[in-house]
């Protein structure tokens, strides 16, 4: 499970992301990206195991500099991300191979401020 808060007051990252399930070498990955100016999520399989496609998109109820909190619980074939404080969910399956269990956060075309980050494995 993952908990992570952003700061957007003075963001001025283009895009935040998450990689969720990565092999490594870029085969195998699911998408979460966060497009600041358009105030879309984009949920995108297209590269998580070979059998899924596609991406699911939102428009998160988000307004002025309040912070972007997502709430994501990865499991074995389910990706869930909950937002705008629990009103926005997405709910995906994804089959990657078993060893594809890589995390990753990023940012595109500027930079954002952390207030939180929580990474935990359930049981």
């Amino acid at each position: 499970m993952i908990i992570a808060e952003f700061e957007m007051s003075g963001c001025t990252a283009e895009e935040i992301g998450f990689v969720l399930r990565s092999s490594g070498d870029g085969v195998q990955q699911t998408l979460l990206l966060y497009h600041k100016q358009t105030g879309v999520l984009t949920f995108d399989r297209s590269r998580s195991d070979g059998w899924s496609e596609g991406a699911q998109n939102a428009i998160l109820e988000r307004t002025g500099g309040e912070p972007l909190m997502l709430h994501i619980f990865v499991d074995t074939s389910v990706v869930e991300v909950y937002a705008d404080s629990y009103r926005t969910v997405m709910t995906n399956n994804i089959y990657p191979d078993p060893a594809s269990i890589g995390l990753e956060i990023f940012v595109r075309g500027g930079s954002v401020s952390i207030i939180s980050l929580d990474v935990w494995k359930l049981r």
